[in-house]
């Protein structure tokens, strides 16, 4: 949750639920601007490998290498990860 003011006397103004599978995998996400009323729903698949938030229909693909995230597609393109570009640096070097 994300307060406005101080535990005693403030709003909440935003909040976030999470769920998981039987073998604790993240497989949602449920986003809520208080204030606004607006929600967010992040769903995941494949172990976090695809995900998709269901009201603006956004689509994310992450691509791994021996359990490390190298790139992601947002819909834009594929992007490497920061940690890519440093391993590639590194055996560049």
């Amino acid at each position: 949750m994300k307060m406005n003011g101080d535990c005693a006397t403030g709003t909440i103004t935003e909040s976030w639920s999470f769920s998981y599978d039987g073998d604790g995998t993240r497989t949602g996400q449920v986003y809520t601007n208080i204030g606004s009323g607006s929600t967010l729903t992040t769903l995941y698949f494949m172990g976090g490998a695809y995900e998709t938030t269901v009201e603006t229909s956004t689509v994310k693909k992450y691509y791994a290498i021996a359990g490390m995230t190298v790139a992601v597609n947002d819909g834009s393109g594929l992007a490497s990860t920061a940690r890519a570009v440093e391993v590639a640096e590194a055996r560049s070097a």
